[in-house]
């Protein structure tokens, strides 16, 4: 039997949008038998169509959270040069600049703690390295490269870049930054991490320390003409011999040997294979608190020593400076600083006071919130606050007799924190 004329057929046209105007994308047309299968035939029709339309957003939401978080493509290998290195970590714009000898060496981005677990801000170090690291918090997770910041857990290693704050407190580096990184560092080096950019500068002082042999050779000529060895005027060769008068007795001294027999069984009793402690090395690190109104002295993570020292004006603040002795000619060094930024904090938000007729969620309603804008605070002149502070002498003399190229000074208005303990230099956290 042949078939029938299509009396109802039945068309179905697909439309999208392109460029804000409606773009026909193809259309399609069948002739049913009946009226029933017409029906039936556009309803399948357009559930082919509806349903790939539907599901449309979520597929573009999803290719845009994953070309969001796609690791981000890595830096060229960076090229640091040897000299004393600065690491600075920017939270807020999410990159690393490193610093050698106070010249910008090399820059990359990194990603810092999520919201719940925040990279904490402050002067740090150095304090342990690993090639092949686990953490021992997160199930075992790998941490490549590592080089420990604190003994609470926090490090810099290689890991995802998503372009923002995705890790559980730890800066993130991408491979080629965090192998060439984790190549040149040494234990102590420099780390510094702020919400806002810092960068190191030149700085001069007539209160920073320089090397004892530098202070001696800038002494007064006059003075250092007048000294001279000392000389004995008399000798005993010049002395008369000793005569003992007739019947005179002596006291029945034992012998020589006796008398010293109790020093040489002292010196037996001692262990000659005994371990002596290990003598501190490596560049000498000083930490001045205003909280504490003290000076500490660690060398090689190792703790020295601690004194008193007097603060004038000790109710204003200091900020947080960083400064290092970096190589200079002439056996001298010279000193950067790096002044921490103040963060400036967020508006204050005033409420309207309640309404005894409207009530408080209705006077909220009716009148939101309105910030009120905060000062921003100053960063105390690094030269300003080091004015203040006087150090006694002695102290003064046994830290420029360890003085070199690597050394810091830290001043802070902190005081000696719980980071801060064996196996670390100085740690202060600004947040």
């Amino acid at each position: 039997m042949q078939d029938s004329a299509c009396i109802v057929p039945v068309c179905i046209s697909s439309w999208v949008v392109f460029g804000g105007s409606p773009v026909s994308a193809f259309s399609l047309c069948t002739c049913p038998s009946n009226r029933g299968a017409a029906l039936a035939t556009a309803l399948t029709l357009a559930l082919a169509l509806i349903v790939p339309a539907a599901l449309e957003p979520a597929d573009a939401a999803v290719a845009r959270r994953i070309k969001r978080e796609a690791p981000a493509k890595a830096d060229a290998r960076p090229q640091i040069p040897a000299g004393q290195l600065h690491i600075m970590i920017s939270i807020r714009s999410q990159t690393v600049t490193v610093y050698s000898d106070g010249v910008v060496a090399a820059r990359s981005r990194v990603s810092t703690g999520m919201k719940g677990f925040p990279t904490p801000t402050g002067v740090f170090s150095v304090i342990q390295k690993n090639r092949h690291h686990r953490s021992n918090i997160y199930s075992g997770a790998p941490m490549p490269f590592m080089q420990r910041l604190t003994w609470s857990g926090i490090a810099l290693h290689q890991g995802a870049l998503p372009g923002y704050p995705a890790s559980h407190g730890c800066i993130r580096l991408n491979q080629d930054f965090a192998q060439t990184l984790w190549k040149r560092t040494r234990l102590g080096a420099r780390v510094v991490v702020t919400q806002q950019e810092a960068e190191p500068y030149p700085f001069t002082h007539p209160k920073l320390f320089m090397p004892k042999a530098v202070r001696l050779s800038e002494a007064r000529p006059e003075l250092r003409g007048t000294l001279r060895t000392a000389q004995a005027d008399t000798t005993a060769n010049d002395a008369e011999r000793l005569t003992i008068p007739d019947g005179l007795t002596l006291p029945d001294y034992p012998p020589v040997a006796d008398v010293t027999a109790d020093i040489r069984q002292a010196i037996l009793d001692e262990d000659p294979n005994a371990k002596k402690p290990a003598r501190p090395s490596g560049p000498v690190s000083v930490f001045i608190s205003r909280k504490d109104r003290k000076l500490y002295v660690r060398q090689g993570f190792t703790p020295l020593f601690e004194t008193l020292v007097n603060i004038r004006d000790d109710d204003q603040p200091f900020g947080t400076h960083v400064f290092s002795a970096i190589e200079a000619p002439d056996s001298n060094v010279k000193w950067i600083a790096v002044s921490l930024p103040v963060d400036v904090p967020k508006p204050k938000l005033v409420r309207p006071a309640p309404s005894r007729k409207l009530g408080r969620k209705a006077a909220r309603a009716a009148e939101p919130a309105k910030a009120e804008p905060v000062p921003a605070p100053v960063t105390p002149e690094a030269g300003a606050v080091l004015s203040r502070i006087d150090i006694p002498q002695d102290a003064i003399a046994r830290i420029e007799a360890l003085l070199g190229p690597g050394a810091s000074l830290i001043v802070a208005d902190a005081g000696l924190g719980w980071e801060t303990g064996k196996g670390t230099d100085f740690i202060v956290l600004t947040r």
